[in-house]
């Protein structure tokens, strides 16, 4: 089987979670490949399967993404599933979990060459701090936390909604303390957890090995109603929950596009989601 495993610019050789998996295909007698999605030879490429992995600024070029992996599903059996990467690229699935009634973090959307007065908004919600960040974005890009009164939170959303949409969430201190917790499930089964401490700071920690932990039931209830939500099957997903405004587990992120997956923090789910690559 012809596996590429797709990755960024910067990552060419793959991340060093994505060199373990490909090993594990290696050993079941997969060719992989790595390929730089944005390269020449990326854009007419064809595979059995093309695995989107450490893809990861997607974000900066989220038109010219879409158009490829929809060129890619055309030629080859893309992972996750097509329909699944377009709901996970705009953050506004948040809303849709939120619909179906899957504990999320509150979530106001303020489309393109839109506003929000956010001072209303905090007087209406009782939030004293929110996070202003762009719909399409990962690793804290352009992420900011501010007070409600701060008029450079107005400022920060405005600028980001001349280029996108944009999102506002109240900032939820769980974040710190006891940190998000990110739930990996493979080919339908959880697999493993671990603890991250976050820092509204882009980029920190990618490549810090975090402590694995075992969900709580509160947990994993969260987590089995975003896989009831979703869209497709994933053959990989990371649902990264966190202390909501009352307590309880929510839903801070679903990444069911590239997320890292802390394969080194738990080699034995490599070796699951190669036996499950190999199967499709």
């Amino acid at each position: 089987m012809r596996i590429a495993l797709a990755a960024c610019e910067t990552l060419p050789e793959l991340f060093k979670d994505d060199q373990i998996l490909a090993e594990a295909l290696r050993r079941r007698g997969a060719e992989v490949t790595p390929l730089v999605w944005t390269r020449p030879e990326a854009q007419d490429a064809c595979f059995d399967l093309c695995v989107l992995r450490c893809t990861w600024d997607y974000y900066l070029k989220p038109a010219e993404f879409l158009d490829w992996v929809e060129g890619m599903a055309q030629r080859s059996q893309l992972v996750n599933p097509l329909d699944l990467v377009r709901w996970n690229v705009h953050k506004d699935y948040l809303l849709h979990l939120a619909a179906r009634k899957v504990p999320s973090v509150p979530t106001f959307r303020v489309k393109q060459g839109k506003s929000m007065d956010i001072a209303t908004l905090g007087a209406a919600t009782g939030w004293p701090e929110v996070v202003v960040k762009p719909a399409i974005s990962a690793g804290a890009h352009r992420t900011a936390r501010f007070q409600v009164g701060d008029p450079a939170a107005q400022a920060h959303l405005q600028a980001l909604a001349q280029d996108g949409d944009a999102l506002i969430q109240p900032y939820l201190p769980g974040v710190e303390d006891p940190g998000e917790h990110s739930l990996v499930y493979i080919a339908g089964e959880f697999t493993h957890a671990v603890k991250r401490t976050q820092a509204l700071t882009e980029g920190v920690g990618i490549d810090r090995l975090m402590e694995r932990i075992e969900p709580t039931e509160a947990e994993l209830e969260v987590a089995r109603l975003v896989l009831e939500a979703l869209p497709a099957e994933p053959t990989y997903v990371r649902i990264d929950l966190v202390p909501g405004l009352q307590g309880t587990p929510v839903v801070m992120e679903v990444e069911a596009l590239e997320p890292r997956l802390f394969l080194q923090e738990c080699p034995e789910a490599a070796e699951k989601l190669a036996d499950a690559l190999m199967s499709l």
